[in-house]
């Protein structure tokens, strides 16, 4: 199951637009169907984990709420490799342990 939250999401709108250069048209159609495959939920905590991109610390925020794993290529929070008993992966390193068999 996919977990976000607001601001995971607009996160993920400022990065379509501004690394890659998407329009406010493509990013709102991905948007949306993207979010159809997982729950929006509210933190209930608010952390200071990750100095160097504490735009990360939602992602840890959104997993204490609801996650049993952190799937990222983000090298900030991989490098954590787990945060409060929660594992984070790579998504090779996700598909190859089979756990979403």
């Amino acid at each position: 199951m996919l977990f976000f939250s607001p601001a995971i999401q607009a996160e993920v709108d400022a990065v379509l637009k501004e690394k890659f250069g998407w329009e406010p048209r493509e990013i709102k159609r991905f948007a949306l169907r993207l979010w159809d495959f997982g729950t929006s939920i509210e933190p209930r905590v608010s952390l200071k984990v990750i100095v160097d991109d504490p735009d990360d610390d939602r992602v840890l925020e959104c997993a204490i709420a609801a996650a049993h794993a952190i799937i990222s290529g983000d090298r900030h929070l991989l490098r954590l490799k787990s945060f409060q008993s929660i594992p984070i992966q790579s998504p090779r390193q996700f598909l190859d342990s089979k756990a979403w068999e």
